[in-house]
C-alpha cells in the first residue's frame, strides 16, 4: 500500500469539531466534507523528495519551509492522534492559520523551475522516474500546487 502526504485546507470551525469528535475527525481524513472552505491536496510522496531536492540545490531554508508545511505543528484530536484506526498511518496534525500564512510567504520564492538540473545530484530518487526529465517534472508539479 502506499503511503502519500495529504494536505487538507478547513475552517476553524470544521478543525474544533474535529479536535473533539471522532466522527468528525474521520470526516475530513475520508475527504467526505464538499463545501468551502475545504480543499485537498494530494502531494504524493512528494514531500521528502522536495526537501531532499531542495537540500541539494542548497536552499536549506525553503526546505525547512516545505517540510513545517507538511508536518503540521499541533496534533488535531490528542484524544484520537492516528485517527481511528483506519486508514491512517501518521498523525493527523494542524497548522495554526498564522503558520501558514507565515509558510506561504516563505514559499513565495520557490518555483517548479528551481529544479531542473537538480536530478543529477539525486540518483537515486530518479530510479522509480525513469529520467531525469520526468523527475524533475514531477517537483515541479507538486511545488506550484503546494504553493
Amino acid at each position: 500500500m502506499a503511503v502519500t502526504q495529504q494536505l487538507c485546507r478547513t475552517s476553524a470551525e470544521i478543525l474544533g469539531d474535529a479536535a473533539s469528535s471522532l466522527e468528525a475527525l474521520r470526516s475530513i481524513v475520508s475527504f467526505e466534507y464538499s463545501t468551502p472552505p475545504y480543499e485537498v491536496l494530494d502531494l504524493d510522496w512528494a514531500p521528502a523528495m522536495l526537501t531532499s531536492a531542495l537540500r541539494a540545490s542548497g536552499e536549506p531554508a525553503l526546505a525547512a519551509a516545505v517540510e513545517a508545511a507538511c508536518k503540521g505543528s499541533e496534533i488535531v484530536n490528542p484524544r484520537f492522534p492516528e485517527g481511528w484506526g483506519g486508514d491512517v498511518y501518521s498523525e493527523i496534525r494542524v497548522n495554526s492559520a498564522a503558520l501558514v500564512e507565515a509558510l506561504s510567504l516563505s514559499l513565495d520564492g520557490l518555483s517548479g523551475d528551481r529544479f531542473v538540473g537538480v536530478g543529477a545530484l539525486l540518483p537515486d530518487l530518479i530510479v522509480d522516474f525513469g529520467s531525469v526529465h520526468v523527475f524533475e517534472r514531477h517537483l515541479g508539479k507538486h511545488t506550484e500546487e503546494l504553493k
